[in-house]
């Protein structure tokens, strides 16, 4: 059974960011929290302040990196359930 915390945590929809690597990530594909690389690479949740200053029209909306590059793959593919046709 899981939780609501379990659920939070793993939210597609909450982003997060590492001001070390630059990278953004949904909560489904960021590091789990209390890992090393969390810590690490200081992981936080994306704020509204962050969504303000972000510079949309120079590179587009924050978004999930693996979910871009998913979605990329399906549109080169010609598939539309995000597999991988192999």
């Amino acid at each position: 059974m899981k939780t609501a915390t379990t659920l939070k945590a793993n939210d597609p929809k909450q982003l997060f960011h590492s001001p070390v690597t630059g990278e953004f990530n949904c909560g489904e594909h960021a590091p789990h929290r209390k890992t090393d690389t969390w810590w690490r690479d200081r992981w936080r949740k994306v704020t509204v302040r962050d969504h303000a200053g972000w510079p949309v029209e120079e590179l587009g909306p924050i978004a999930c990196k693996v979910c871009k590059s998913i979605a990329k793959r399906a549109a080169e593919n010609g598939t539309t359930d995000n597999r991988d046709p192999r």
